[in-house]
């Protein structure tokens, strides 16, 4: 195959001169040339030594562009940049040179003289079949079939306008194709396959359709094909309605469960203190919150412990039993040093004091807030990164 190299310059918009090259090579086909086809060109520019495309304006660069995809960039491509523009260059780095409208306009015009006769030829062979084409005779069919692929059968139902093949395409066709009808669209609208569709059985075309090999075609009128995409459009439209019902209720049920969630969510930050008796196992506590202080009621031995949980210090600026001791002295509690505890005598009205003052100076915050998980076994909770999952959920390790 014969190549004609052209080489010329143009004017980038940054002013600087950049020499390409137009490479026309005589393209070899492999079939009988049609009556009258000239030979047809391949037509590519080259800049630096390598192929160039030819791009618009777009979203990210706002001028037409010259663009050399960075996979083709060599040190050699490199090497020809710096010595044609002087511009420092990495291999495999994208190169974008903005052009003008112009320039662009004049590279697509050089790029379409290049095979002008057989664009020409092309163009008029089209407009010929076209022509013939339009003269044909003209149909609708309804087509019917089951697609069977690897791992589902679908069900095909549409409908086609067609047209019978010109003679030009007759003499092209095998010969068991000789009078098939052409779709001239595919598929003009797809259908439903309901006992209207069904009825319509005894009217196959005259002649083959194309891709008639799998599914089954029927001559159909305009105004059955209307019906039947009213037909469907009425199931559409039932479906929708139904599926527009079914998101309704599910939005409704949705908001109803948001809310009833948020009122538990309001009623246990107002109302959850972390108070447990003696003895209670503490995957029973039932807390659903952390809270920086707590409170143990120990009838049997007689008192009520008041103590800084071991969440306050992950909570910022949560209250302790340390930041109130003033309150508690003043309200009659003794330190227990060695348990790091405050005690009261049990009493109900104790039992009332410590009440009150766990719903003022108690902080509490959602342990998903602060990275905190329970673990399913032992019901105590603990940050995340230190649990893993396992079983129904996190796990501690306990």
């Amino acid at each position: 195959m014969e190549t004609k190299v052209e080489k010329f310059t143009i004017t980038a918009l940054s002013g600087r001169t950049i020499s390409l090259e137009h490479h026309i090579t005589e393209s070899k086909i492999y079939r009988e040339p049609l009556p009258g086809e000239p030979t047809y060109f391949s037509s590519r520019l080259k800049m630096f030594g390598q192929g160039v495309m030819l791009k618009k304006a777009d979203d990210k660069i706002s001028h037409p562009h010259l663009y050399i995809d960075g996979y083709s960039v060599t040190l050699a491509t490199c090497k020809e940049v710096k010595k044609q523009i002087g511009a420092t260059l990495k291999p495999k780095s994208n190169i974008v040179v903005p052009i003008s409208q112009q320039v662009y306009d004049d590279l697509k015009d050089r790029e379409k003289r290049a095979n002008q006769a057989w664009s020409n030829w092309s163009q008029a062979k089209k407009d010929k079949h076209d022509a013939e084409a339009a003269l044909t005779e003209k149909g609708l069919v309804l087509v019917r079939g089951t697609y069977i692929g690897d791992y589902s059968h679908e069900t095909v139902c549409y409908i086609a306008d067609v047209r019978r093949l010109t003679e030009a395409e007759k003499q092209q066709s095998r010969q068991e194709y000789a009078d098939v009808l052409w779709h001239v669209n595919d598929n003009r609208a797809t259908v439903r396959p309901t006992e209207t569709v069904s009825g319509i059985t005894s009217r196959p075309p005259s002649g083959k359709v194309s891709g008639g090999d799998l599914y089954d075609a029927y001559t159909i009128t305009e105004a059955e094909a209307e019906a039947l995409i009213a037909e469907t459009k009425q199931l559409q439209d039932a479906e929708a309605a139904v599926e527009a019902q079914k998101k309704l209720e599910a939005d409704q049920k949705r908001i109803a469960r948001e809310q009833a969630e948020e009122e538990t969510r309001k009623r246990i930050e107002a109302e959850e203190l972390f108070i447990w008796d003696a003895g209670t196992i503490y995957a029973a506590a039932g807390n659903s919150m952390l809270h920086s202080i707590g409170a143990l009621f120990n009838q049997k031995e007689g008192r009520i412990n008041l103590y800084t949980t071991g969440y306050a210090s992950d909570m910022p600026g949560a209250n302790t039993t340390y930041s109130i001791r003033g309150v508690l002295k003043e309200k009659g509690f003794q330190f227990d040093g060695a348990n790091k505890y405050w005690y009261l005598p049990f009493s109900d009205e104790n039992a009332q004091l410590v009440i009150d003052l766990l719903k003022q100076y108690d902080t509490k915050a959602w342990p998903g807030k602060l990275g905190f998980a329970r673990c399913w076994e032992c019901g105590t909770y603990q940050p995340i990164k230190k649990m893993e999952l396992d079983g129904p959920g996190y796990y501690c390790g306990c």
